[in-house]
């Protein structure tokens, strides 16, 4: 570990951009587990050749789920130009 590591840490700890975009990442791979679960619940019925059933209230809170994801890569990108700009400090 270098001198450099522990003033890296504490810069980027102290940067609400990194943060939030730290934190929007988590929640965006806390959410995929839901949609990822639906998903490989259908291998059975792809295997046999059939198209999978999926409930319309499911498929509805399949879709909100990865509507919230894409909202929160584009703010993950917004807070990663912010610290690029070196900005929300």
């Amino acid at each position: 570990m270098s001198a450099w590591s522990g003033w890296r840490r504490a810069h980027y700890f102290a940067n609400h951009a990194f943060l939030a975009k730290f934190t929007l990442f988590i929640v965006v791979g806390l959410l995929s587990i839901a949609p990822t679960i639906e998903i490989l619940s259908w291998r059975g019925a792809v295997r046999g050749g059939q198209v999978p059933g999926v409930a319309a209230e499911k498929f509805n809170r399949v879709r909100m789920i990865v509507h919230i994801e894409l909202a929160a890569i584009v703010l993950i990108l917004l807070c990663a130009a912010i610290m690029a700009k070196g900005s929300w400090v």
